[in-house]
C-alpha cells in the first residue's frame, strides 16, 4: 500500500488495483485552510472510490468531483448529509450524470459498490466513520467520529462525549485493521489523544495516522513515544502535507 496525505483528514490510499480517496477538499478555496496539495499521478487503469465523511467544509467541498473528469473511473461515496441533488451540481458546473456513480450513506449500515465493501459508523459529531475491505485490507476512516471533549463544556456534555465515542466503537472491538486515520485534534490540548488511545485499545490497529490536526506537525512528532508507549501499532509522523508513505 502506498499512502498519500494529503492535508487535514484527506488521504489518498493506492491498492494494487485501486485507489481509495478521503475527504477531499480544495485547501486553497478554503479561507481556514489555505495550502496547494498536489495530488499524485493516478494510474487511469485503477478504480478510484472518493469517500467523504460529512458535508463539514474541511472535509468535502464540490472540488470533489472533478475527479470525475480528471480520472474517469470514480466512484463517490458520500454521506447522506451531503445534499447534492442534479440541479444543485448542474448550478456549479457540474456534470449531474457523475450522480450515477455515486451511493449516499447512513450511519450504521452495510454496503457493496464496485469492488469495495464496507460499513458505516455513526459519528460523535455529523456524518460517517468508514470500515471498508478491499483487496484483502481493512482501512478505517473516522471522519469526525472523536472522543470530543471541550475544555469549556459542562460536565454531563463530556460525559455523553465520552459514553457516545464508546459505545459507537463497540463493533470495532478486537477487529482487525490494517490501516487506521483518526483524529488527533490539537485544540483538545491534553484531551487530544483520548480518541487515539481509546482506538487502540479496542480494535487490533497495524497502521495508525493520526490527522485533523490543523497543520500542527510538530504536535503530532512521537505520539506513540510520548503518549502511547504500550500501543501494539504503528503510529506514523507526518511531516508536510503531500507527505508518501509506503507500507
Amino acid at each position: 500500500m502506498k499512502i498519500t496525505f494529503l492535508m487535514h483528514s484527506s488521504f489518498l490510499v493506492e491498492l494494487d488495483n485501486t485507489y481509495l480517496l478521503f475527504d477531499y477538499f480544495e485547501g486553497e478555496r478554503q479561507p481556514f485552510y489555505k495550502t496547494n496539495i498536489k495530488m499524485p499521478v493516478l494510474d487511469k487503469n485503477k478504480e478510484l472510490y472518493a469517500f467523504a465523511s460529512h458535508s463539514h467544509a474541511d472535509h468535502y467541498s464540490l472540488e470533489l468531483f472533478k475527479f470525475s473528469k480528471e480520472h474517469g473511473n470514480t466512484k463517490f461515496i458520500l454521506s447522506k448529509d451531503i445534499r447534492c441533488t442534479a440541479s444543485f451540481l448542474e448550478k456549479h458546473n457540474i456534470d449531474s450524470r457523475v450522480l450515477d456513480n455515486t451511493l449516499f450513506v447512513k450511519p450504521g449500515k452495510k454496503y457493496e459498490f464496485g469492488s469495495v465493501s464496507f460499513e458505516t459508523l455513526f459519528s460523535t459529531d455529523v456524518g460517517v466513520a468508514y470500515l471498508i475491505e478491499c483487496e484483502g485490507k481493512t482501512i478505517y476512516h473516522a471522519g469526525d467520529l472523536n472522543w470530543w471533549h471541550w475544555e469549556n463544556e459542562s460536565d454531563l456534555e463530556q460525559k455523553n462525549a465520552k459514553r457516545h465515542y464508546q459505545s459507537y466503537l463497540k463493533g470495532l472491538k478486537g477487529r482487525k485493521i490494517d490501516l487506521a486515520f483518526v483524529p488527533y485534534d490539537v485544540k483538545l490540548n491534553r484531551a487530544a489523544i483520548w480518541g487515539i488511545e481509546y482506538f487502540t485499545g479496542v480494535a487490533n490497529v497495524q497502521n495508525l495516522f493520526p490527522m485533523h490536526f490543523w497543520r500542527q506537525f510538530d504536535k503530532v512528532q512521537n505520539l506513540k513515544e510520548k503518549y502511547l508507549p504500550n500501543a501494539d501499532c504503528k503510529i506514523f509522523n507526518i511531516t508536510k502535507e503531500n507527505e508518501q508513505f509506503e507500507l
